[in-house]
């Protein structure tokens, strides 16, 4: 876990850690990153913009000796305010929602273990028809909403009817 930070105009009630390995930078509790020395002041710090990369994650980009570095914001949150990334683990977005990184959503884990069955699948897709919300199924089946929606839509599980 990373030092405590004071950010003086940050938002009330949110925690602020160092980045590590990112020297005069902080990350806020619900996913805020800052630059803690904006045009070379120390103590002015100034919110970073993010941006969404192709898979669908917000990114933030960092400049070390006019070299930029782009970085993930959950990968940040976790570990600083969790702890550094156990081998073989990724980020789980405990809400299945890729661009809420508050430290509270997130947490290290694995590849999921659960696998659907072309029986589940049928039971999603019926499911669905039937009005049933993806977050409903999702707690049944043990998956992430974003799996059921791929059922849903057929980007996987096509060649089941």
């Amino acid at each position: 876990m990373s030092p405590l930070v004071d950010i003086p105009n940050g938002d009330p009630g949110v925690t602020y850690r160092e980045v590590s390995g990112h020297f005069g930078y902080a990350v806020g509790s619900e996913g805020s990153v800052w630059s803690l020395c904006w045009r070379g002041v120390a103590g002015r710090s100034r919110r970073l913009s993010t941006f969404i990369d192709y898979g669908g994650y917000e990114q933030v980009r960092f400049c070390h000796s006019s070299v930029p570095a782009g970085r993930s914001v959950s990968v940040l949150v976790l570990e600083s305010f969790v702890g550094v990334r156990p081998s073989g683990c990724f980020v789980n977005y405990l809400d299945g929602n890729r661009l809420h990184n508050a430290s509270v959503n997130l947490a290290w884990g694995g590849r999921s273990k659960v696998r659907l069955t072309a029986e589940s699948v049928r039971l999603i897709r019926e499911g669905r028809v039937q009005g049933r919300s993806n977050s409903q199924m999702a707690s049944e089946f043990g998956v992430s909403r974003t799996s059921i929606q791929h059922v849903v839509s057929r980007r996987s599980w096509k060649h089941i009817p």
